[in-house]
Protein backbone atom coordinates (compact mmCIF):
# COMPACT_ATOMS: atom_id res chain seq x y z
CA UNK A 1 0.00 0.00 0.00
CA UNK A 2 1.64 3.48 -0.75
CA UNK A 3 2.58 5.89 2.30
CA UNK A 4 0.49 8.62 2.78
CA UNK A 5 3.27 10.74 0.89
CA UNK A 6 3.31 9.12 -2.00
CA UNK A 7 -0.52 9.68 -2.11
CA UNK A 8 -0.46 13.21 -1.73
CA UNK A 9 2.53 13.31 -4.23
CA UNK A 10 0.12 11.36 -7.12
CA UNK A 11 -2.64 13.84 -6.20
CA UNK A 12 -0.79 17.32 -6.35
CA UNK A 13 0.65 15.87 -9.69
CA UNK A 14 -2.93 14.64 -11.46
CA UNK A 15 -4.01 18.38 -9.52
CA UNK A 16 -1.97 19.81 -11.73
CA UNK A 17 -2.11 18.23 -14.87
CA UNK A 18 -5.94 19.15 -14.64
CA UNK A 19 -5.56 22.27 -13.64
CA UNK A 20 -3.41 22.82 -16.86
CA UNK A 21 -5.66 20.87 -19.35
CA UNK A 22 -8.39 23.47 -18.06
CA UNK A 23 -6.08 26.90 -18.77
CA UNK A 24 -6.52 28.38 -22.18
CA UNK A 25 -4.44 26.68 -24.66
CA UNK A 26 -2.54 29.29 -25.63
CA UNK A 27 -1.32 29.82 -22.13
CA UNK A 28 -0.14 26.81 -21.91
CA UNK A 29 3.32 25.25 -23.33
CA UNK A 30 2.23 22.06 -23.65
CA UNK A 31 -0.63 22.71 -25.27
CA UNK A 32 0.36 25.81 -27.58
CA UNK A 33 1.66 25.85 -31.36
CA UNK A 34 4.03 28.13 -32.89
CA UNK A 35 2.77 30.14 -35.28
CA UNK A 36 -0.71 30.09 -34.54
CA UNK A 37 -0.80 31.21 -30.21
CA UNK A 38 2.73 33.00 -30.51
CA UNK A 39 4.86 34.27 -33.41
CA UNK A 40 8.64 35.33 -33.66
CA UNK A 41 8.61 39.40 -33.48
CA UNK A 42 12.04 41.20 -34.09
CA UNK A 43 12.48 44.18 -31.64
CA UNK A 44 15.67 45.07 -32.89
CA UNK A 45 18.21 42.93 -35.67
CA UNK A 46 19.84 41.06 -32.98
CA UNK A 47 16.79 40.62 -30.91
CA UNK A 48 13.82 38.84 -31.14
CA UNK A 49 10.80 38.89 -29.22
CA UNK A 50 7.79 36.05 -29.15
CA UNK A 51 4.19 37.66 -29.11
CA UNK A 52 0.76 36.76 -29.57
CA UNK A 53 -0.46 37.12 -33.26
CA UNK A 54 -1.66 40.38 -33.14
CA UNK A 55 -0.37 41.23 -29.72
CA UNK A 56 2.44 43.83 -28.83
CA UNK A 57 3.34 42.11 -25.70
CA UNK A 58 5.90 39.46 -25.02
CA UNK A 59 4.01 36.24 -25.38
CA UNK A 60 3.86 34.84 -21.37
CA UNK A 61 3.54 30.87 -21.40
CA UNK A 62 2.99 28.34 -18.47
CA UNK A 63 5.15 25.64 -17.89
CA UNK A 64 6.21 23.07 -15.06
CA UNK A 65 8.97 20.93 -14.28
CA UNK A 66 11.28 19.58 -11.46
CA UNK A 67 14.64 21.73 -10.55
CA UNK A 68 17.45 19.49 -11.50
CA UNK A 69 21.06 19.82 -9.85
CA UNK A 70 23.87 22.16 -10.40
CA UNK A 71 25.30 18.88 -12.50
CA UNK A 72 22.14 19.09 -15.80
CA UNK A 73 23.07 22.90 -15.56
CA UNK A 74 21.48 24.26 -13.02
CA UNK A 75 23.12 27.58 -11.59
CA UNK A 76 21.01 28.68 -9.06
CA UNK A 77 23.32 30.49 -5.98
CA UNK A 78 24.66 34.09 -5.22
CA UNK A 79 27.30 34.39 -8.49
CA UNK A 80 24.50 32.83 -10.49
CA UNK A 81 25.42 32.96 -14.33
CA UNK A 82 28.00 35.18 -14.45
CA UNK A 83 30.95 33.84 -15.95
CA UNK A 84 33.94 34.69 -13.71
CA UNK A 85 36.77 34.50 -16.49
CA UNK A 86 40.03 32.29 -15.94
CA UNK A 87 41.91 32.15 -12.57
CA UNK A 88 44.41 34.85 -14.11
CA UNK A 89 41.59 37.33 -15.10
CA UNK A 90 39.14 36.65 -13.24
CA UNK A 91 35.40 38.85 -13.65
CA UNK A 92 34.41 40.65 -10.91
CA UNK A 93 30.76 41.02 -9.85
CA UNK A 94 30.45 44.53 -9.66
CA UNK A 95 27.18 46.98 -9.26
CA UNK A 96 26.56 47.31 -12.83
CA UNK A 97 27.28 43.21 -13.42
CA UNK A 98 24.06 41.60 -14.56
CA UNK A 99 23.55 38.28 -12.32
CA UNK A 100 20.65 35.94 -13.37
CA UNK A 101 20.09 32.49 -12.01
CA UNK A 102 19.03 29.26 -14.13
CA UNK A 103 17.12 26.57 -13.20
CA UNK A 104 17.21 23.32 -15.39
CA UNK A 105 13.69 21.54 -15.33
CA UNK A 106 13.61 17.68 -16.47
CA UNK A 107 10.77 15.38 -16.21
CA UNK A 108 9.62 14.58 -12.58
CA UNK A 109 10.81 11.00 -11.87
CA UNK A 110 7.92 9.72 -9.99
CA UNK A 111 5.06 11.92 -12.14
CA UNK A 112 2.58 9.65 -13.49
CA UNK A 113 2.67 8.82 -17.23
CA UNK A 114 0.55 11.26 -18.45
CA UNK A 115 2.57 14.08 -16.33
CA UNK A 116 5.33 12.89 -18.23
CA UNK A 117 3.45 13.41 -21.62
CA UNK A 118 2.68 16.64 -21.05
CA UNK A 119 6.85 17.90 -20.19
CA UNK A 120 7.61 16.05 -23.28
CA UNK A 121 4.74 18.02 -25.15
CA UNK A 122 6.54 21.52 -23.72
CA UNK A 123 9.44 20.13 -25.13
CA UNK A 124 8.24 19.65 -28.53
CA UNK A 125 7.10 23.15 -28.22
CA UNK A 126 10.19 24.53 -28.02
CA UNK A 127 11.94 22.44 -30.50
CA UNK A 128 9.27 23.29 -33.19
CA UNK A 129 10.20 26.89 -32.99
CA UNK A 130 13.93 26.05 -33.30
CA UNK A 131 13.30 23.82 -36.06
CA UNK A 132 11.53 26.10 -38.26
CA UNK A 133 14.13 28.92 -37.79
CA UNK A 134 16.97 26.14 -38.33
CA UNK A 135 15.03 25.78 -41.89
CA UNK A 136 15.34 29.61 -42.70
CA UNK A 137 18.78 29.35 -42.54
CA UNK A 138 19.83 27.90 -45.86
CA UNK A 139 22.93 26.01 -45.16
CA UNK A 140 24.45 28.75 -42.87
CA UNK A 141 26.90 27.79 -40.47
CA UNK A 142 26.05 28.94 -37.03
CA UNK A 143 26.46 27.85 -33.72
CA UNK A 144 23.11 27.57 -31.88
CA UNK A 145 21.76 27.18 -27.87
CA UNK A 146 18.61 26.48 -27.47
CA UNK A 147 16.36 26.48 -24.52
CA UNK A 148 16.32 22.89 -24.19
CA UNK A 149 19.49 20.80 -23.12
CA UNK A 150 20.44 16.78 -23.06
CA UNK A 151 21.19 14.78 -20.61
CA UNK A 152 24.06 12.81 -22.32
CA UNK A 153 27.02 15.04 -23.28
CA UNK A 154 26.66 13.81 -27.32
CA UNK A 155 23.62 15.76 -27.37
CA UNK A 156 22.03 12.93 -29.21
CA UNK A 157 18.06 12.31 -29.39
CA UNK A 158 15.28 14.46 -28.15
CA UNK A 159 16.47 17.06 -25.09
CA UNK A 160 15.30 16.01 -21.43
CA UNK A 161 15.34 19.44 -19.67
CA UNK A 162 13.87 22.83 -20.64
CA UNK A 163 16.65 25.72 -19.10
CA UNK A 164 14.72 28.54 -17.69
CA UNK A 165 16.77 32.09 -17.08
CA UNK A 166 15.25 33.88 -13.67
CA UNK A 167 15.16 37.95 -13.85
CA UNK A 168 18.47 40.00 -12.46
CA UNK A 169 19.20 39.54 -8.63
CA UNK A 170 20.88 42.66 -8.00
CA UNK A 171 20.00 46.34 -8.71
CA UNK A 172 21.30 49.86 -7.37
CA UNK A 173 19.38 52.41 -5.93
CA UNK A 174 19.92 56.09 -7.31
CA UNK A 175 21.59 57.75 -3.70
CA UNK A 176 20.09 61.24 -2.20
CA UNK A 177 24.22 62.76 -3.51
CA UNK A 178 23.71 61.15 -7.10
CA UNK A 179 20.35 63.09 -7.52
CA UNK A 180 21.15 66.35 -5.78
CA UNK A 181 21.79 68.49 -8.91
CA UNK A 182 18.51 67.06 -10.27
CA UNK A 183 15.27 69.77 -10.76
CA UNK A 184 12.55 69.32 -8.66
CA UNK A 185 13.68 67.63 -6.07
CA UNK A 186 11.31 66.23 -3.64
CA UNK A 187 11.86 66.90 -0.01
CA UNK A 188 11.30 64.03 2.24
CA UNK A 189 9.10 64.65 5.28
CA UNK A 190 9.14 62.55 8.23
CA UNK A 191 6.24 60.37 8.61
CA UNK A 192 4.18 59.49 11.89
CA UNK A 193 3.42 55.59 12.90
CA UNK A 194 0.08 55.81 11.27
CA UNK A 195 1.87 57.33 8.13
CA UNK A 196 4.28 54.57 7.95
CA UNK A 197 1.30 51.69 8.79
CA UNK A 198 -0.51 53.30 5.99
CA UNK A 199 2.66 52.83 3.66
CA UNK A 200 3.56 49.14 4.77
CA UNK A 201 -0.18 48.90 4.16
CA UNK A 202 -0.06 50.00 0.47
CA UNK A 203 2.96 48.18 -0.09
CA UNK A 204 1.68 44.56 0.45
CA UNK A 205 -0.07 43.63 -3.13
CA UNK A 206 1.33 41.11 -5.34
CA UNK A 207 3.58 42.50 -8.13
CA UNK A 208 7.59 34.62 -10.45
CA UNK A 209 25.38 20.19 -20.51
CA UNK A 210 27.11 22.98 -19.77
CA UNK A 211 26.54 26.11 -21.00
CA UNK A 212 28.49 28.82 -22.72
CA UNK A 213 28.32 31.55 -19.63
CA UNK A 214 29.67 34.37 -22.26
CA UNK A 215 26.21 34.15 -24.21
CA UNK A 216 24.64 33.93 -21.83
CA UNK A 217 25.67 36.49 -20.18
CA UNK A 218 25.34 39.01 -23.26
CA UNK A 219 21.85 37.33 -24.21
CA UNK A 220 20.55 38.48 -20.38
CA UNK A 221 21.85 42.23 -20.83
CA UNK A 222 19.98 42.71 -24.05
CA UNK A 223 17.10 41.03 -22.55
CA UNK A 224 17.16 43.67 -19.64
CA UNK A 225 16.29 46.03 -22.27
CA UNK A 226 12.97 44.87 -22.97
CA UNK A 227 11.96 43.40 -19.75
CA UNK A 228 9.71 45.79 -18.16
CA UNK A 229 9.77 44.53 -13.90
CA UNK A 230 13.65 44.79 -13.41
CA UNK A 231 14.04 48.41 -12.88
CA UNK A 232 10.70 48.86 -10.93
CA UNK A 233 10.39 51.16 -8.02
CA UNK A 234 11.91 49.47 -4.57
CA UNK A 235 12.13 49.82 -1.10
CA UNK A 236 14.25 48.82 1.36
CA UNK A 237 13.44 45.90 3.49
CA UNK A 238 14.33 46.78 7.24
CA UNK A 239 10.71 46.28 8.75
CA UNK A 240 11.14 43.02 10.08
CA UNK A 241 7.22 42.13 10.36
CA UNK A 242 5.99 44.05 6.87
CA UNK A 243 4.57 41.79 4.41
CA UNK A 244 6.84 40.87 1.39
CA UNK A 245 6.21 42.22 -1.87
CA UNK A 246 8.63 41.99 -5.07
CA UNK A 247 9.46 45.82 -4.41
CA UNK A 248 11.60 44.85 -1.92
CA UNK A 249 15.51 45.14 -1.55
CA UNK A 250 17.61 43.51 0.98
CA UNK A 251 21.38 43.31 1.97
CA UNK A 252 23.08 40.87 -0.42
CA UNK A 253 24.39 39.02 2.40
CA UNK A 254 21.40 37.35 3.72
CA UNK A 255 22.81 34.95 1.03
CA UNK A 256 25.17 32.37 2.55
CA UNK A 257 26.58 31.86 -0.42
CA UNK A 258 27.11 35.62 -0.95
CA UNK A 259 30.71 37.27 0.01
CA UNK A 260 34.08 36.58 -1.07
CA UNK A 261 36.83 38.25 -3.50
CA UNK A 262 34.73 37.61 -5.96
CA UNK A 263 31.81 40.14 -5.23
CA UNK A 264 33.18 43.79 -5.41
CA UNK A 265 29.50 45.51 -4.75
CA UNK A 266 29.22 48.96 -3.11
CA UNK A 267 25.57 50.32 -3.49
CA UNK A 268 23.85 47.16 -4.71
CA UNK A 269 21.06 45.25 -3.40
CA UNK A 270 19.46 42.15 -3.56
CA UNK A 271 16.03 42.11 -5.25
CA UNK A 272 12.89 40.45 -4.30
CA UNK A 273 12.43 37.66 -6.96
CA UNK A 274 8.95 36.36 -7.52
CA UNK A 275 9.38 33.30 -6.34
CA UNK A 276 6.46 31.60 -4.19
CA UNK A 277 5.86 28.85 -1.95
CA UNK A 278 2.86 26.24 -1.95
CA UNK A 279 0.90 28.96 -1.04
CA UNK A 280 1.55 31.12 -3.03
CA UNK A 281 3.52 33.45 -0.61
CA UNK A 282 6.71 35.12 -1.77
CA UNK A 283 9.59 33.35 -0.15
CA UNK A 284 12.41 35.75 0.99
CA UNK A 285 15.99 35.33 -0.72
CA UNK A 286 17.15 33.50 2.96
CA UNK A 287 14.97 30.63 1.71
CA UNK A 288 15.46 30.29 -1.90
CA UNK A 289 18.04 27.44 -1.57
CA UNK A 290 15.86 25.34 0.76
CA UNK A 291 12.27 26.37 -0.77
CA UNK A 292 13.99 25.94 -4.16
CA UNK A 293 16.17 22.97 -4.08
CA UNK A 294 16.94 20.16 -6.58
CA UNK A 295 13.56 18.08 -6.66
CA UNK A 296 11.26 20.38 -6.21
CA UNK A 297 8.22 20.49 -8.78
CA UNK A 298 7.85 24.54 -9.78
CA UNK A 299 5.24 26.09 -12.04
CA UNK A 300 6.73 28.96 -13.77
CA UNK A 301 5.83 31.84 -16.26
CA UNK A 302 7.93 32.89 -18.58
CA UNK A 303 8.43 34.72 -21.89
CA UNK A 304 10.29 33.66 -24.96
CA UNK A 305 13.45 35.41 -26.74
CA UNK A 306 16.29 34.77 -28.69
CA UNK A 307 19.42 37.00 -29.52
CA UNK A 308 21.76 37.09 -32.56
CA UNK A 309 25.10 37.42 -33.51
CA UNK A 310 27.17 37.29 -36.81
CA UNK A 311 27.94 33.36 -36.33
CA UNK A 312 25.41 32.06 -33.04
CA UNK A 313 22.33 32.54 -31.90
CA UNK A 314 20.85 32.04 -27.96
CA UNK A 315 17.41 31.16 -27.32
CA UNK A 316 16.02 32.08 -23.85
CA UNK A 317 13.08 31.38 -21.86
CA UNK A 318 12.74 34.31 -19.00
CA UNK A 319 11.22 32.94 -15.83
CA UNK A 320 8.94 36.11 -14.08
CA UNK A 321 7.06 33.95 -11.53
CA UNK A 322 8.48 30.32 -10.25
CA UNK A 323 5.67 28.41 -7.71
CA UNK A 324 6.27 25.57 -5.65
CA UNK A 325 3.62 22.79 -6.50
CA UNK A 326 5.56 20.06 -4.85
CA UNK A 327 8.57 20.53 -2.22
CA UNK A 328 11.67 18.19 -2.75
CA UNK A 329 12.51 15.48 -0.64
CA UNK A 330 16.46 15.97 -1.07
CA UNK A 331 18.24 17.63 1.39
CA UNK A 332 19.33 20.80 1.69
CA UNK A 333 22.41 21.98 0.25
CA UNK A 334 25.15 23.58 2.42
CA UNK A 335 26.49 26.99 1.03
CA UNK A 336 29.47 29.08 1.28
CA UNK A 337 30.90 31.80 -0.50
CA UNK A 338 32.60 31.33 -3.59
CA UNK A 339 37.00 31.36 -2.96
CA UNK A 340 38.78 32.75 -6.70
CA UNK A 341 41.32 29.40 -5.97
CA UNK A 342 41.97 27.67 -9.56
CA UNK A 343 39.37 24.92 -8.14
CA UNK A 344 36.34 27.72 -8.97
CA UNK A 345 37.57 27.86 -12.66
CA UNK A 346 38.01 24.29 -13.15
CA UNK A 347 34.79 23.17 -16.56
CA UNK A 348 32.11 21.42 -14.88
CA UNK A 349 30.58 18.12 -16.77
CA UNK A 350 27.11 17.27 -17.21
CA UNK A 351 28.20 13.75 -17.20
CA UNK A 352 26.84 12.06 -14.48
CA UNK A 353 29.45 9.20 -14.96
CA UNK A 354 32.31 11.25 -14.74
CA UNK A 355 31.01 12.72 -11.80
CA UNK A 356 30.75 9.10 -10.31
CA UNK A 357 34.74 8.70 -11.25
CA UNK A 358 35.58 11.13 -9.48
CA UNK A 359 34.02 10.21 -6.07
CA UNK A 360 35.74 7.04 -5.83
CA UNK A 361 38.17 7.42 -2.75
CA UNK A 362 41.26 4.95 -3.17
CA UNK A 363 43.43 4.18 -0.16
CA UNK A 364 46.76 3.81 -0.21
CA UNK A 365 48.45 0.63 -1.57
CA UNK A 366 51.49 -0.84 -1.18
CA UNK A 367 54.09 -2.76 -3.70
CA UNK A 368 54.63 -6.60 -3.75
Amino acid sequence: MASLDDEERTSTYDTVYDSLLTMPKHLVLAQATYEVHFTRHIVANNVWDYRPPRGSESFETILVGEIRPELCGTRFSAKGNHYMGSVFNPTLIEDKTRVKNVLVLGKPSDAPACFGDLFDNQIATLCDVVGQDKRELSGKNIQIKEWTAHADAGNTGSPDYIVIVTEPMYTTVRSAQSSKHSKGRITKKVLTERAAAAVAASSSSKTVEDFDFEDMDLASSLCDDIETDANSTTLSKDIANKPITTNDLYNPSVLPDYGGDLFKHVHAKLRQLDFRDVNDELIPPQDWYSQLRQGTLVMVRASLHAFNWDNRRVYQLNAHTVRVLLPSLSDIEERKPTILDPDSFKKRTTSEAAALVSQVVLGKRSRK
